[in-house]
């Protein structure tokens, strides 16, 4: 049995647990993550991530991802602001490079409120979602009955998304209707839902359930896919965008390079140890 400090943090509530294990090197099983992220019986978190030694010395971390239900993910937008700021605080600089087992996220640390990440290039083919089978991306045939949800995009931001746009999200049970989205048969590796609704000329309020964790109170991989969706859709003019989700605000950028910048806070709410059993 191993006692291990661990980093408690959250980004607009999406909360999580970071273990550094740039240098003294630690294993936790599926068990492990399951037990730590137990809001009763555990620490608690939606997602558990693990700082390890980059790969590349360009680079200066890189990172796994864990949901609470010891599933293993590509990115998080808001842990990847949690990790960059730790990352500042440490290295004593605001430039900090990310590895994840699909890419390199780059992010500027100007505070903890103004952390921005560049989560990389939208995909939109079907292959690269993945889909099930070829259909059109922008239009899928999935229709909720007794809701005004129909015929969702879906976009990669490092995680697969389906995005709806409906006039009150206040009216949806994203709780009953998640779980069953969440694991559509269009999706062989599962997706996040995100339902939206244009509060404004360039402002989105957002709900997201997260594959492998459930409702969350923000989700930055959802509110760059919703953005992406919403230029797309020409719901909004401007390729800037304000995102309100119910644990706070994203600031979202689609620019010309096609590339999606999120900006936002990263919080330290409580550190600790932890016993390993392996």
């Amino acid at each position: 049995m191993k006692n291990i400090p661990f980093i408690k943090m959250h980004g607009l509530g999406n909360d999580f647990i970071l273990f550094d294990f740039t240098k003294k090197t630690a294993k936790l099983t599926k068990k492990n993550i399951i037990n730590l992220a137990d809001r009763n019986k555990g620490v608690g978190c939606d997602q558990v991530i693990i700082m390890l030694r980059a790969k590349h010395k360009k680079n200066d971390v890189m990172v796994e991802i864990y949901n609470n239900d010891g599933s293993k993910v590509y990115t998080c937008g808001n842990a990847m602001r949690c990790v960059a700021f730790i990352l500042r605080n440490k290295l004593r600089k605001k430039n900090i490079n990310i590895e994840t087992t699909k890419n390199v996220i780059k992010n500027i640390v100007n505070s903890k409120s103004a952390i921005t990440s560049n989560m990389g290039t939208p995909k939109f083919s079907w292959k690269e979602i993945p889909l099930s089978r070829k259909m059109n991306t922008k239009k899928l045939n999935i229709n909720l009955k007794n809701t005004a949800l129909k015929n969702p995009s879906t976009v990669n931001m490092g995680n697969p998304h389906m995005v709806f746009f409906t006039k009150n999200i206040n009216k949806i049970n994203l709780k009953k209707i998640g779980p069953k989205l969440e694991r559509h048969n269009f999706f062989p590796k599962k997706c996040n839902v995100s339902i939206a609704q244009k509060t404004s000329e360039n402002s989105i309020k957002l709900k997201v359930w997260e594959r492998g964790a459930g409702e969350t109170l923000a989700c930055g991989s959802a509110a760059c896919a919703t953005t992406v969706v919403a230029i797309n859709k020409k719901i909004v003019k401007k390729r800037k965008v304000n995102i309100t989700m119910p644990g706070g605000k994203l600031k979202v950028e689609w620019n010309k390079e096609n590339n999606v910048l999120m900006t936002g806070p990263a919080q330290m709410a409580f550190t600790g140890f932890v016993k390993i059993e392996n």
